[in-house]
């Protein structure tokens, strides 16, 4: 739990840095959701670790948002 805990905070702090390009804030957020869905399937911290860090952003998915994300990112120099 600890660990999962440390991973998802650091995916936290990509997400909501806003000196980082939305790319990498959508990566951030999407290991996010892959992670929470992981342990809602079969409520193990363990599950949910291995994938958080197996999570590899699909190349053909692109940046377009899906349902339930952020669809626009405000940067701060804007």
């Amino acid at each position: 739990m600890a660990a999962v805990s440390k991973l998802l905070t650091k995916q936290h702090l990509v997400f909501s840095d806003v000196n980082s390009t939305p790319e990498i804030r959508r990566a951030a957020e999407r290991a996010i959701d892959i992670t929470r869905k992981a342990f809602e399937e079969n409520q193990s911290y363990c599950d949910a670790q291995h994938a958080l860090q197996d999570y590899k952003q699909d190349p053909g998915e692109g940046f377009r948002h899906k349902p339930g994300e952020i669809n626009k990112f405000i940067h701060s120099n804007s």
